[in-house]
C-alpha cells in the first residue's frame, strides 16, 4: 500500500527545556494520506477557496483562517501526524534535534503502517528549514539527508529483522512557500502548537482544535544518547546499545568511546561468555540484514569499520572475553562490500582476518571460514583482472572440498552417506564459473566449463536466491558468445519460467519492477542483451519495446537508486547508450552517458574498479564524438585527465599488474590511440 506524508515544523527547536511548563515543545507535523488522495491541484484550490490567497503561512494568519483550512481538509481522508520534543531535552544543535525527531517519528510510523498493511511504500516530503544559525537562507538538505536516511534504515532494520516484506521509503525536500500540500501541513503544525492560545482562537475554535487533534498520532523524541543506552541496558538489550554506539561512532567522536567505557564495559565484564556472544551475534545479524536484504552497503561498511577500529580494540583492552567468530563474520561482510565496490581496501583486511583465523581452535569452523574468505579473495582477484590466479585458488579449494565429501561418504553411517550438498562448495563453483566467463572472449571453449560450474553450484544450493544468481551468471556467459536466446532463457529461469516468449519477458520485467534493488543484476543483464542483440526475433528494439510495455521503468529505477551508487547501475545506462548509438539516437546516447557518469561521481578514491569503469565510459564517449564528427577536444582533455589520475592512483598503491593490463602507460601518451581505448572498453565490459 502506498502512502504520502507531508511534514512541516513549528517552533525553533531551541531551548525547549527553558520554556514555561504549559508551553508546547517544538514539533514537526503534517498529514498522512493514501497516495494521491489529495493532489497538489486540489490543495491549491483548497488554499485559494479558504483564504482568497495563492500562498499561505499560518503563523501570519488569523485563527479563523486556520480553522477554515482544517474544516475543508476534514472533507478528505487523512491522518494527522505529530512528532514533537515532548521530553523537552536540552537542544545543543537545532538541526540535530530536528533530524532526530523526524527519524524517530518515521521509524515508528513506518513500523506501524507495515504491521497494519503488510507491504508499504511511504513517500515523505519535508519542508526546507531556515538556517537559524545564520538567521537567513535555507539549510541545504543534502547536508543532512544521508544522516536522516541512515537513522531510519537502521531503525527499520532492527524492527523488521524477521520480516520478508520490508517497507520502502523515500525522503525528499520541498519548499513550503510554493508547495500547497506543505501549506496544509503548516496549518496543522501551527494549529497544534497554538491550539491553547486565547489571543488567536476563540473558545469555540479551541474546542474544535481539541476535537480535531484528539486522534493525532504523536511520537516523542527518544531522550539523549546516554539515556537511550541506559534504558537499553536496564532492559538487557545489550546488542541494541552496541549497535547504537557503532552507528554514532566516528574517529573524532570522543563521546561514543567514553559512553562505551562508562556504561557498556562494566555490563559486559559481568556477563558470561555465552551471553556476550549471543549479543554480538545479534549485531552480526543486523549488519547482515543491511548487506543481504536492504543492500545498504555504505551504512553496513561504516558499522563494520567501527567494529574493527572501535569496538574490538576497546573490548580487548578492557579484557572482555568474546568469541573471535564475531570479528571474522564482520570482516567477511566488509570484504563482501569492498569486492562489490571493487575497492583495494579489501586487501587491508587480509592481515586482520588471518590473525583472527589462527585463534580458531575447532577444525571444521576454521575450514568453513577459510573457504568463505578464500572465495571472497578470489572475487577480489577477478575484480583486479587476475583471472588465472583466481581459477588456480578456486580449483585447489574445490578439489579439497570434494575430497572432504568423499571421506565423509566412506564413514559407515547412513546419515553421512546421504550428504550431497555443500553450500560453500557451491559458492566456489559459482565464482570459478565467473572467472571462466571473463575469459570466454579469448577462448570460447571455456563457455562449457563456465556453464558446468554453474550447474555444479546449483546442485549444492538450497536457497532460491543462490540458484537464481547462477542463472544470471549463465545468461552472462551466453552473452559472451552472442547466444541471445539462451541468455534470455536463463533469465526467465530466475522467475521459474521455462518457455521463451514476449509475454514471458514482459512478465519477468513486471516482477523485477517490484524490487529494483533486489533484481538489479537481472535488469542489468537484460539491458546488456538489448545493447548487443541482433537476433532476428529477439533483437534490441524488440526487447526494449517489451521492457517499455512492462511496469519496469528505467527512469524510476535511476531515481530510486542513484544515491546508493549501487553496482551495476552505471552499466545499465552505459549499455542503453550503446543501444541508442546503434539506432542513431544522439539525444538518448548523451542522456544515458550523463546518467552513467553521474552515478560514478563521488566514489571512494580506492574503488579502483569503478574508476576503471568510469574511465572506460569516458573513453567510449570520446570515441563516439570522434567517429560521429562532433566537437571532441573537451572530451579528449577530460578523458586524458581521467587516465592520468587513474594511473597515478594505481602507481601510488603499487597496482602495477593492473596498470600493465589496462595499458595505461601508453594511454597517457598524446594523442591517445583508438586501439588502446577499445582495449580499456573491452576490459570494462567484463567488470
Amino acid at each position: 500500500m502506498e502512502f504520502q506524508l507531508f511534514l512541516d515544523e513549528s517552533g525553533d527547536f531551541e531551548n525547549d527545556n527553558n520554556k514555561p511548563e504549559n508551553w508546547r515543545p517544538s514539533l514537526i507535523g503534517g498529514l498522512l494520506i493514501e497516495k494521491d488522495t489529495i493532489s497538489q491541484d486540489v490543495a491549491k484550490v483548497l488554499v485559494k477557496r479558504t483564504t482568497g490567497k495563492d500562498k499561505v503561512h499560518c503563523k501570519d494568519e488569523t485563527g479563523t483562517t486556520v480553522i477554515n483550512i482544517l474544516k475543508e481538509l476534514e472533507k478528505f481522508k487523512h491522518e494527522v501526524i505529530i512528532f514533537e520534543n515532548t521530553e523537552k531535552i536540552v537542544v545543543i544543535d537545532s538541526t540535530t534535534t530536528y533530524l532526530n525527531i523526524i527519524a524517530e517519528g518515521l521509524i515508528q510510523l513506518i513500523t506501524r503502517l507495515s504491521a497494519i498493511h503488510g507491504k508499504v511504500e511511504l513517500e515523505v516530503s519535508v519542508a526546507s528549514r531556515k538556517d537559524v544559525s545564520k538567521g537567513t537562507g535555507i539549510i541545504d538538505f543534502s547536508n543532512y539527508e544521508k544522516i536522516l536516511r541512515e537513522k531510519i534504515i537502521v531503525g527499520i532494520a532492527k524492527k523488521e529483522l524477521s520480516s520478508k516484506v520490508l517497507p520502502k521509503f523515500k525522503v525528499h525536500l520541498s519548499d513550503a512557500r510554493y508547495d500547497e500540500m506543505l501549506m496544509l501541513s503548516d496549518t496543522i503544525c501551527n494549529g497544534f502548537l497554538t491550539q491553547d492560545a486565547k489571543v488567536k482562537f476563540s473558545h469555540d475554535e479551541r474546542q474544535y482544535l481539541k476535537k480535531y487533534f484528539k486522534n493525532a498520532r504523536i511520537t516523542s523524541l527518544i531522550p539523549k544518547l546516554e539515556n537511550q543506552l541506559q534504558s537499553m541496558l536496564i532492559n538487557n538489550k545489550v546488542s541494541d546499545a552496541i549497535f547504537t554506539l557503532l552507528l554514532e561512532y566516528s574517529q573524532d567522536n570522543k563521546e561514543t568511546e567514553a559512553l562505551f567505557v562508562e556504561l557498556l564495559v562494566p555490563k559486559l565484564q559481568n556477563m558470561r561468555l555465552e551471553e556476550i556472544d549471543n549479543q554480538l551475534l545479534k549485531v552480526t545479524l543486523e549488519i547482515g540484514h543491511l548487506v543481504k536484504i536492504q543492500k545498504e552497503f555504505s551504512l553496513a561498511k561504516k558499522i563494520g569499520i567501527a567494529v574493527r577500529d572501535f569496538l574490538t580494540p576497546i573490548m580487548r583492552k578492557a579484557k572482555v572475553k568474546f568469541s573471535n567468530i564475531f570479528v571474522l563474520d564482520v570482516i567477511l561482510y566488509l570484504y563482501t562490500i569492498y569486492t562489490h565496490e571493487g575497492d583495494i581496501e579489501a586487501e587491508h583486511l587480509d592481515e586482520v582476518f588471518n590473525l583472527e583465523l589462527r585463534k580458531v581452535q575447532d577444525l571444521i569452523t576454521k575450514l568453513n571460514y577459510y573457504i568463505m574468505y578464500q572465495n571472497r579473495k578470489s572475487v577480489h582477484l577477478l575484480n583486479f583482472l587476475q583471472n588465472e590466479a583466481a581459477i588456480n585458488v578456486l580449483t585447489s579449494l574445490i578439489k579439497a572440498c570434494n575430497d572432504l565429501m568423499y571421506l565423509l561418504e566412506m564413514i559407515d553411517d547412513e546419515n553421512l552417506q546421504s550428504i550431497d550438498k555443500f553450500n560453500q562448495l557451491g559458492k566456489l563453483y559459482g565464482t570459478r564459473g565467473q572467472a571462466y566467463t571473463k575469459l570466454i572472449n579469448k577462448n570460447p571453449s571455456l563457455l562449457d566449463k563456465a556453464l558446468k560450474d554453474f550447474e555444479y553450484a546449483i546442485d549444492h544450493f538450497e536457497k532460491e536466491k543462490d540458484i537464481e544468481r547462477q542463472y544470471v551468471y549463465s545468461a552472462n556467459a551466453f552473452i559472451q558468445v552472442n547466444q541471445v536466446r539462451d541468455a534470455l532463457t536463463y533469465l526467465l529461469k530466475c522467475e521459474g519460467i521455462s518457455q521463451l516468449s514476449q509475454e514471458a519477458l514482459e512478465e519477468c520485467c513486471d516482477r523485477w519492477a517490484e524490487d529494483y534493488k533486489g533484481n538489479i543484476f537481472k535488469i542489468s543483464t537484460y539491458v546488456k542483451i538489448i545493447s548487443m542483440s541482433d537476433d532476428e526475433l529477439y533483437g534490441g528494439e524488440f526487447l526494449l519495446k517489451t521492457l517499455n510495455k512492462s511496469k519496469l521503468d528505467l527512469a524510476q529505477l535511476y531515481k530510486d537508486l542513484k544515491k546508493d551508487i549501487l553496482y551495476p547501475l552505471p552499466l545499465i545506462f552505459w549499455n542503453l547508450a550503446k543501444y541508442y548509438r546503434k539506432v542513431n539516437n544522439t539525444k538518448l546516447v548523451k542522456e544515458n552517458i550523463v546518467k552513467a557518469l553521474q552515478l560514478l561521481n563521488g566514489i571512494s578514491e580506492t574503488a579502483y574498479i569503478l574508476k576503471v569503469l568510469a574511465t572506460a565510459i569516458k573513453g567510449w564517449d570520446y570515441l563516439y564524438y570522434v567517429e560521429e564528427n562532433k566537437p571532441f577536444l573537451d572530451k579528449e582533455r577530460d578523458f586524458q585527465q581521467h587516465i592520468a589520475t587513474l594511473k597515478n592512483q594505481l602507481m601510488k598503491n603499487k597496482q602495477l599488474s593492473l596498470l600493465e593490463t589496462l595499458n595505461l602507460y601508453n594511454m597517457c601518451k598524446n594523442p591517445v590511440q583508438k586501439e588502446d581505448i577499445q582495449h580499456l572498453i573491452e576490459i570494462a565490459e567484463l567488470i
